[in-house]
């Protein structure tokens, strides 16, 4: 994109945009693969569960990198994994090794989005996650920040983090509802309930570009749960 345009180009701009796999397309309708967004809610509420559904649904379009700073490369990810079977081949797992790192990484790799899980617990100050969310943005990145709410349903960090966003989604703990509170790209209210768990056969593939078989993922992981008790 040009870093100059005039107002008659600005104005005949079309936004092509994409939709995403239900029931996760029902929550945002069209959006911008690069768009930075913010996904916030208590503990047990199901904002993990959800951001990793939008991750192997996204990962369609492109690489996605999502990095469990909280969970890391536990068991407890591993059956989130299994339960939504986000299998898509496009899902990448990265160990957060501060943002300067990943700033590197992501290049490298060419990774159309990037989801860090959260921003709650991450070593760098407020400040520098908002750079790196700008950073984001002009790379044509997208970003997904996922944060801990606070008892009063405002989120923990900078306010900064949810003005920043395209997208605003608050996850609900009484009824594990995801409420879409902000999109630049869909002035629809909209709403979902979380799915904690898909259900399918064992071994059987799933739908969609790229995805790998049960069979093979579990393998995987089995793998990294084995280097991780050794390590």
């Amino acid at each position: 994109m040009s870093d100059s345009m005039t107002a008659k180009q600005l104005a005949a701009q079309k936004f092509e945009g994409i939709t995403i796999a239900k029931p996760y397309g029902d929550l945002l309708g069209k959006i911008a693969l690069e768009a930075i967004s913010f996904i916030w809610g208590e503990n047990s509420s199901g904002k993990s569960t959800l951001a990793l559904g939008i991750a192997n649904a996204l990962a369609d379009y492109g690489r996605i990198e999502y990095v469990p700073a909280e969970e890391k490369f536990g068991i407890t990810l591993t059956k989130k994994i299994n339960r939504i079977k986000a299998y898509n081949s496009n899902l990448h797992f990265r160990r957060y090794k501060g943002l300067k790192s990943l700033r590197k990484h992501l290049k490298n790799v060419k990774a159309k989005v990037v989801f860090v899980d959260s921003v709650s617990v991450l070593t760098a100050n407020d400040s520098e996650v908002i750079e790196f969310a700008q950073w984001c943005r002009d790379e044509d990145i997208g970003m997904w920040m996922i944060a801990h709410a606070n008892k009063d349903g405002t989120y923990k960090g900078n306010s900064k983090f949810g003005h920043e966003a395209d997208i605003r989604i608050e996850v609900m703990a009484d009824d594990n509802t995801a409420h879409s509170r902000k999109n630049r790209y869909d002035d629809t209210p909209r709403s979902i309930k979380v799915p904690f768990e898909v259900k399918g056969k064992k071994g059987q593939k799933s739908k969609g570009k790229g995805r790998k078989s049960k069979t093979d993922f579990d393998s995987q992981m089995d793998d990294i749960e084995q280097m991780m008790q050794t390590a």
